[in-house]
């Protein structure tokens, strides 16, 4: 029961995390290329 708990409780952590990723990646692609660019090197 309690690692059913704490599983959910790191999902939805971890969910967090990639959304705010996918926000940043968002707003780099929208506000500077040579950024994104540079980046994936």
């Amino acid at each position: 029961n309690n690692i059913g708990k704490t599983l959910r409780m790191i999902e939805r952590y971890v969910r967090r995390l990639i959304e705010i990723e996918k926000r940043g990646e968002i707003l780099k692609n929208q506000g500077v290329p040579e950024l994104k660019e540079t980046a994936f090197i």
